[in-house]
């Protein structure tokens, strides 16, 4: 019976303690900032492209203001639409190591050189360019392989060894068509019916460094028509961005008086 007493204590006091350790562990957990993120931008702003097109890419970080010493960036893509060529190393004091985990899951380790004495603390700061070309007709997203918890997949650890990665967004690419486009002349996209018009360029005086660069088309499918509208510059310094209509994203570059360079491609 006293065995009995001794053992029910014994095994009492055993379980209160990995409740103890569970909850010490749970409360630790809870104290790491997991709000570091990832995010990829093309290096221009471009996310619509032609075969056999080179395509820089931008990964960037942000620690929310906690000390790293290293990250993982795992990545997936379509390798019928790209071919990864190389990645690079931006932030001084790293060095970074590329590898194809299996076929279309790209692995990017950056880690901090040993030599090295400099904080890192991330703050939208840009780490490594990564390089690929537009092999075919068609969309690739480029998607970060990561679940909050998991310590192998995409991460962001800080000097105390605590992944403290919150969010990670990616980037689409598409590998499409791109044409000429002149004032108030008619195009006809191919294997469509869906036509496009140039309807203005508004280009401010050199000398406006705050004025507004503003493209307006009018896309027509049928009887049915919408007006997308490109702007760059201004005070905010607006970049030109991707526009959808029918289907199909759209994006102007080489803007000048009578024309532009139209870029477009199906969205899915």
């Amino acid at each position: 019976m006293i065995v009995l007493i001794i053992f029910f204590v014994s095994s009492k006091q055993s379980f209160q303690e990995r409740i103890k350790n569970s909850q010490n562990s749970q409360i630790k957990q809870d104290k790491i900032k997991t709000e570091g993120k990832f995010f990829l931008q093309t290096e221009f702003g471009q996310n619509i492209y032609n075969p056999g097109d080179e395509i820089s890419i931008v990964l960037y970080g942000d620690s929310q203001g906690q000390e790293i010493g290293g990250y993982d960036s795992v990545l997936t893509y379509d390798t019928n639409v790209l071919t990864f060529k190389k990645g690079e190393n931006i932030i001084e004091g790293f060095e970074l190591f590329t590898s194809e985990k299996e076929k279309g899951v790209l692995s990017l380790t950056g880690v901090k050189n040993l030599q090295s004495t400099q904080i890192y603390k991330l703050s939208n700061t840009a780490l490594a360019t990564l390089t690929f070309t537009a092999d075919d007709e068609g969309l690739s997203p480029l998607s970060f392989v990561f679940i909050p918890g998991k310590t192998n997949d995409s991460n962001i650890v800080t000097v105390a060894a605590e992944d403290i990665l919150g969010s990670a967004q990616g980037v689409v690419i598409y590998v499409g068509e791109n044409v000429t486009l002149t004032l108030q002349k008619l195009y006809s996209i191919p294997q469509t019916s869906m036509k496009v018009t140039l309807k203005s360029i508004e280009i401010p005086e050199p000398v406006c460094k705050d004025c507004e660069t503003s493209v307006e088309l009018v896309v027509s499918n049928g009887k049915s028509q919408e007006t997308l509208r490109f702007i760059t510059g201004g005070i905010g310094g607006a970049q030109l961005k991707t526009s959808e209509a029918f289907g199909y994203v759209f994006e102007v570059s080489d803007i000048k008086e009578k024309s532009v360079v139209l870029r477009f491609a199906p969205k899915n």
